[in-house]
């Protein structure tokens, strides 16, 4: 369940993707579409109510759902049943706070996504305490990795270098073409963030119009209300207080001609 979803423009649903567990197959789904054997994608549009979606998956050809992939003791995967040995990708994400542009101290909670060389997303997480992440049980492929930023934070580099590589910009920053082999474990995929010194407020109120006369009357407490970056990006979400006002704290400056959406 997505909860506090903001409301799209009819012409532009959201999707939502579901990766199919090994083993599994697509089968159908609420739009009625069989996308591939890998994952199923649905649009989705809540610009007037709530939706409740469904997917259908099958086990595949042999009628069984393959296991996941053993692990030895040492903590290396191990082949699967089809030969396969399986890998993974790992890194951190650090604040650089002497501006030397090296990571000092981790950021917790930045959003990482694990995105295949067809650019689709793989898998998501978010890093730990210790400011790391790690995407398991990959085959051999090529991938990207893109982290999202957290409110406050601008860019300083990357595994790829300062700067370079993917878009990167004061939003999220991408390492492209991260080669896996069969069974390697790569690691040191990290980002390096700072906090911008010249940050932005956005404030506001939300009322209740309770005579029809357009204007707001009375505070309305408990609304969630996110702030949109200008490439859809959700950067933060909040609530209400009791007055009805929400602040955001900590924004990037955008670009004059491609503002931020509450």
């Amino acid at each position: 369940e997505f909860t506090g979803v903001v409301p799209n423009d009819p012409a532009e649903p959201y999707t939502v993707v579901q990766t199919n567990l090994p083993g599994y197959d697509d089968a159908g789904d609420s739009d009625g579409t069989d996308n591939d054997t890998t994952l199923s994608e649905i649009l989705v549009d809540v610009s007037t109510e709530d939706q409740d979606i469904v997917f259908i998956d099958e086990t595949d050809g042999d009628g069984t759902a393959a296991t996941p992939a053993p692990t030895a003791i040492d903590g290396t995967p191990a082949p699967t049943a089809e030969g396969d040995i399986l890998g993974s990708i790992s890194g951190c994400v650090d604040e650089d706070t002497d501006d030397d542009d090296a990571g000092e101290e981790p950021i917790e909670g930045s959003t990482i996504m694990l995105l295949d060389s067809d650019g689709s997303v793989v898998a998501s997480t978010a890093t730990g305490a210790d400011g790391c992440y790690e995407f398991y049980d990959l085959p051999t492929g090529i991938y990207s990795v893109t982290q999202t930023n957290l409110p406050g934070f601008v860019d300083v580099t990357d595994a790829d270098g300062p700067l370079s590589g993917g878009d990167n910009d004061d939003l999220d920053s991408q390492i492209l073409e991260v080669p896996v082999d069969d069974g390697e474990n790569v690691t040191e995929q990290d980002f390096t963030d700072e906090k911008d010194g010249d940050l932005r407020t956005i404030s506001g109120t939300v009322l209740e119009d309770t005579d029809g006369d357009d204007a707001g009357d009375a505070p309305i407490s408990d609304s969630p209300v996110a702030l949109v970056a200008p490439d859809g990006t959700i950067v933060a979400t909040t609530t209400t207080d009791s007055d009805g006002t929400f602040e955001f704290t900590g924004v990037v400056p955008n670009d004059p001609a491609e503002p931020y959406t509450v």
